[in-house]
């Protein structure tokens, strides 16, 4: 797994734990379809970065680009768990969970 690779699992990590100890401190039950809506959201995502990869790439190696992204989906995560409706921390958590199985898949093949 390459340093990069390493850098997006802890960045992802560190927003699925404010999501789960959200979800944990609202006692909010699972929505399953909000998780699943979540990781389909996130493999969109991934999949229309993929097309732009090199120009992505370059902009998320900026380190104020990864670690501002990262303390932005924390805040996120807070404003959503505090605020918004427990079905949007479960689209979160789902979304998270798919992109560090994205990773893992990566890491797996190379």
């Amino acid at each position: 797994m390459t340093r990069e690779a390493v850098a997006d699992a802890a960045s992802a990590l560190a927003v699925g734990a404010a999501v789960a100890a959200l979800v944990r401190w609202r006692g909010v039950p699972l929505s399953l379809g909000a998780a699943i809506a979540g990781a389909v959201g996130a493999l969109a995502v991934e999949g229309v970065l993929l097309a732009r990869r090199e120009r992505v790439r370059a902009v998320w190696e900026r380190p104020v680009v990864r670690w501002g992204a990262t303390l932005a989906g924390v805040v996120a995560a807070v404003g959503v768990g505090v605020y918004g409706p427990g079905w949007a921390l479960w689209a979160a958590l789902g979304g998270v969970g798919a992109y560090l199985a994205l990773l893992a898949l990566a890491a797996v093949k190379t």
